[in-house]
């Protein structure tokens, strides 16, 4: 049967809202399918805030400690077992105590007091030094050592016992009945032997120096020593 054109547009609302109500039936199927949407806070949801707090627990200890050490005195490091402070006995001209400290991995300052000097290697005197070390390279290593190279610049401050003899240096001739302090230039070259079982390193230096005041003269110090690393 054929509807007449006013009864097929009194159908046509009928069919609109039944095409209404099939749209918004869809919707809400995939909302009640669809997982449940956690709270948000400031833009940042909970899951998310839960996850970066997951990362960083599950990092734990270890991953910071791993994280730390790239830093650390045990990368790399000149000294036994990362260690930060050596003490020990050097014997040799100057023969005496000394003293590092790594303030890098690769990077040292040291301080010594000891008897005699190689600008006079026969006279008594009392020697004061003071260097920074740069170890650029690990020479050899092995399960227990590493050998490392170093080289530096400092400066020596040496105090002469007997100021009224005559001293005869390479192109210093003088009585020292002027002065009793001799000050100079040092160039430190040598090696250190760090032991991985133990916290001693053995050092080997050959330090050419300069004497700058009184006169200008030149020598070599030459030392061999042990030091514990605390």
């Amino acid at each position: 049967m054929t509807l007449c054109p006013a009864r097929r547009l009194s159908a046509l609302p009928a069919l609109l809202l039944a095409c209404a109500a099939a749209l918004t039936a869809v919707p809400a199927a995939a909302e009640d399918a669809a997982p449940p949407t956690p709270a948000t806070d400031g833009g940042h949801s909970d899951t998310a805030r839960a996850d970066v707090r997951t990362g960083d627990a599950g990092k734990g200890d270890a991953g910071f400690l791993a994280d730390l050490q790239m830093g650390s005195f045990r990368i790399d490091s000149a000294s036994p077992g990362g260690r930060r402070l050596g003490v020990g006995l050097v014997l040799g001209w100057p023969s005496g105590v000394e003293a590092q400290v790594m303030l890098r991995p690769t990077h040292a300052a040291r301080v010594g007091v000891g008897a005699f000097t190689g600008l006079a290697y026969t006279e008594p005197a009392l020697s004061l030094r003071a260097d920074w070390l740069w170890h650029p390279a690990t020479l050899a290593r092995a399960p227990t050592f590493r050998l490392h190279g170093h080289v530096g610049a400092g400066a020596a401050v040496v105090v002469l016992a007997l100021p009224d003899k005559r001293t005869t240096l390479p192109g210093a001739l003088y009585y020292r009945g002027r002065t009793q302090l001799w000050s100079a230039l040092r160039v430190p070259v040598g090696v250190s032997l760090a032991l991985e079982q133990v916290p001693v390193d053995l050092v080997f230096d050959v330090v050419p120096t300069a004497l700058v005041f009184p006169g200008v003269a030149f020598g070599a110090d030459v030392a061999l020593g042990a030091r514990l690393w605390l």
